[in-house]
């Protein structure tokens, strides 16, 4: 697994790279986008999952749509990492279930919270103590895929899917 993550990290970098460089970008000045950006994500996530609409019978989506969604999540998680340079503390994440008997809606929130945690400590003390809160949100936003049914080669065969169409959608001027 160890190998399949630093794969899809540096597949990350290869296209943040190519983002910052046509777009005129500087890395550590995209943070606020990028922690935006998860947060989008992850609302997409819970909208096309519908965990939380008790007031509606329509069904959730299809279960590929739902890991398209889930993987574009882990596209910021990764940029992060790498603006932040602590990729390589992304790579000992626990895989097993860990949170057993917590509900979907539950791990949302557990996810929502961690990056709203990490972004505080961001602001307030910058590089020095981000790392554990980034592995934080990186092990919820794992366990809220295995909540949803993914195991960690479902992710990394979506992953590696999305970024070729990420990358063709930049050579397309998405």
């Amino acid at each position: 697994m160890k190998e399949k993550l630093q794969e899809i990290l540096e597949m990350q970098r290869v296209f943040d790279a190519r983002v910052c460089e046509e777009h005129g970008l500087e890395p550590d000045k995209r943070v606020g986008n990028l922690v935006l950006a998860l947060y989008v994500e992850l609302g997409e996530l819970a909208n096309e999952t519908r965990c939380f609409k008790d007031w509606s019978v329509k069904p959730p989506s299809e279960r590929e749509i739902i890991l398209e969604e889930f993987v574009d999540g882990i596209h910021f998680v990764n940029s992060l990492a790498l603006v932040f340079d602590r990729e390589e503390a992304l790579l000992y994440i626990k895989v097993e279930p860990v949170n057993k008997g917590i509900t979907i809606v539950e791990q949302f929130n557990r996810v929502y919270s961690a990056i709203s945690s990490m972004d505080w400590v961001y602001k307030n003390s910058k590089w020095r103590d981000v790392e554990h809160e980034l592995v934080k949100v990186y092990q919820e936003y794992f366990w809220l895929g295995q909540a949803l049914g993914f195991t960690f080669d479902d992710i990394y065969s979506a992953y590696i899917k999305k970024n070729k169409k990420n990358h063709e959608r930049q050579d397309v001027g998405y």
